[in-house]
């Protein structure tokens, strides 16, 4: 026999919506960390990028 009644349907949904919240909380501060990852990435490969190019531009001009 089944005792399933909307009683413990409403039970398991509060349960559920409680878990879903704090999924989407722990997801949403996993995004924040992800896209502060990337920035500081994406940062050090500018800085990266732009002393490779002054660092060929001035040999260039030395050689010239």
């Amino acid at each position: 026999m089944n005792n399933r009644t909307t009683a413990s349907a409403h039970i398991r949904l509060d349960k559920m919506e409680t878990n879903l919240g704090t999924h989407e909380a722990v997801c949403a501060e996993r995004w924040r960390e992800t896209i502060l990852r990337i920035k500081r990435i994406e940062t050090v490969m500018i800085s990266a990028s732009a002393g490779i190019i002054a660092l060929l531009l001035s040999v260039l001009l030395k050689v010239t």
